[in-house]
């Protein structure tokens, strides 16, 4: 297996190329900034773009400020790919707060335990 290309790591966050996905892989449980969301944001479009990756939230937890949360409707309005939520943690309660969010319509693959099955389900 290919070693990752890392694109960003913050102590906290880590951006990187997975089998021709984008995992934004949150490792610590802390809420997400207005400031953080904006740069994954930033990062994702400029590493990879808005047309091409799928991309895979691996998270400890699921928080974020709503600034943060801001951020990521203008980001959804213009990204074309599949997303699909890793959660290590309760998947139940993470996919309602997903299918609730109307930026995610039409965006969310589901919500997933293992990241290989997520990846393999936003390529096909």
């Amino acid at each position: 297996m290919k070693k990752e290309k890392v694109v960003f790591d913050n102590g906290n966050v880590r951006i990187y190329e997975y089998k021709s996905c984008v995992i934004v892989e949150k490792y610590n449980e802390f809420e997400v900034s207005g400031e953080l969301q904006k740069i994954i944001c930033e990062t994702i479009v400029k590493n990879f773009g808005l047309n091409n990756p799928s991309i895979v939230y691996k998270k400890s937890s699921y928080s974020m400020s709503m600034e943060a949360q801001l951020y990521l409707l203008e980001f959804m309005k213009k990204y074309k790919g599949k997303i699909a939520y890793v959660s290590l943690t309760d998947s139940s309660a993470l996919i309602s707060n997903m299918a609730s969010k109307t930026y995610m319509k039409d965006k969310v693959v589901g919500v997933f335990d293992n990241l290989d099955i997520a990846v393999k389900n936003v390529l096909q």
